[in-house]
């Protein structure tokens, strides 16, 4: 990929089969990066959630990998990625589900295992990563987390906001329709895939832009 580099090496990474505590389905694959050495404080490391783009299509667990090592070994902190069911086989919510799986083992059984900090998460992703990140970080402020008081910070890399997006009725898309790599129609053809259901289109859990204001 462009702009690609080679992962970092890391203190550990490792792999581990979780199951679900809210949701049904199959067990999530994640993979937890550590740094070297021991944690910067008695109470342990941060911690960031960070999940791969692709579209909701494309991607797995190895996706991201430099990227994650980058960021455990530069901010020094534990980086857990997930890998995600894709569309088509497994369309809207199976994603969001499993990412919200994977906030809940990190702040429960992977929190003891890897020794994390949970006043210190923060949570991120590219593309449809960042779409999830944004998705699964509302969700956690409208239900109850045990041991979580929230997220930090969020990081969120050309999130996908807005699944109701199109040439007629926004000018952003109507505009730059025809950009490399990401054209309109190939970002629909993405779409269609995730959400083949056109009334999922502006659920907030698909466009999180359209997540209502919990302040109004």
């Amino acid at each position: 990929m462009a702009g690609g580099s080679n992962p970092l090496p890391v203190g550990q990474v490792q792999d581990y089969s979780i199951r679900r505590q809210s949701t049904t389905g199959p067990d999530v694959l994640v993979r937890a990066f550590t740094p070297d050495g021991p944690p910067p404080s008695p109470a342990g490391w941060p911690a960031v959630l960070y999940f791969h783009g692709g579209g909701f299509v494309f991607g797995n667990i190895n996706t991201e990998n430099t990227v994650c090592t980058h960021m455990c070994m530069r901010a020094q902190c534990v980086v857990i990625t997930a890998d995600y069911r894709l569309a088509p086989e497994d369309p809207f919510p199976a994603g969001v589900e499993d990412c919200w799986e994977t906030l809940l083992w990190s702040t429960s059984e992977g929190a003891r295992t890897l020794g994390l900090d949970l006043r210190k998460v923060a949570i991120g992703g590219a593309s449809s990563g960042a779409n999830l990140a944004a998705v699964v970080t509302q969700r956690a402020s409208t239900r109850q987390v045990p041991r979580f008081g929230g997220f930090v910070h969020q990081l969120l890399v050309v999130p996908v906001t807005d699944n109701t997006a199109t040439t007629e009725n926004n000018p952003s898309w109507r505009e730059y329709q025809y950009t490399a790599s990401l054209t309109a129609e190939k970002m629909t053809w993405y779409r269609k895939h995730y959400l083949p259901n056109k009334d999922d289109w502006p659920n907030p859990e698909a466009s999180p832009l359209l997540f209502p204001s919990l302040t109004s």
